[in-house]
């Protein structure tokens, strides 16, 4: 199924509302430095309108994160990632000039053990019954032909797609 939206952060809304209703739980899973859109779901500290209760910040490529989400399943409506932190784990995502480097183009050891990490992480949430959520608004169609899923052999349950499908332009799918 797919549904169209205005925006990524619109999109990336509906996957974890639909999560949540369809798990009956609340808690969501992001990784630290990763971002999901402008929403106070998902926005930590300054700015944000409410405290995050019901968000996890779990470190990427850590196994204590994978610990922690097989031990609290029964609380986790989802986990989100975001591909691009594949480039840069545990860190602010890398920008349009940051992908355009040529030291990043030089990051196939980093982006093994990410793979790796993925292929664990989907192991986890597969086996605790925790839908995985792809957040590819930025990634898109850039990383492969079947986005962040086919280049790093992973099929999350949810995937947000944006940017890239529409050109640039403010848009959102569900898939």
């Amino acid at each position: 199924e797919v549904s169209f939206h205005m925006s990524g952060t619109e999109a990336v809304m509906c996957a974890v509302r639909l999560c949540r209703f369809n798990t009956r739980r609340t808690l969501i899973v992001q990784f630290a430095g990763a971002y999901h859109g402008w929403w106070d779901g998902v926005q930590p500290g300054p700015g944000s309108e409410r405290a995050n209760r019901d968000v996890l910040y779990l470190k990427d490529m850590a196994p204590a994160a994978l610990k922690c989400i097989a031990a609290r399943a029964d609380e986790i409506a989802c986990v989100c990632v975001s591909p691009l932190q594949g480039l840069n784990p545990g860190s602010p995502p890398p920008s349009d000039l940051v992908l355009l480097d040529a030291k990043v183009r030089q990051t196939a050891d980093k982006g093994n053990a990410y793979r790796a990490w993925l292929h664990r992480l989907k192991k986890v949430c597969a086996a605790s019954g925790v839908p995985l959520l792809f957040d590819e608004v930025y990634t898109g169609f850039r990383m492969a032909p079947g986005g962040a899923q086919e280049y790093y052999g992973v099929d999350a349950d949810v995937v947000v797609y944006g940017k890239t499908l529409g050109g640039g332009l403010a848009n959102g799918v569900v898939c």
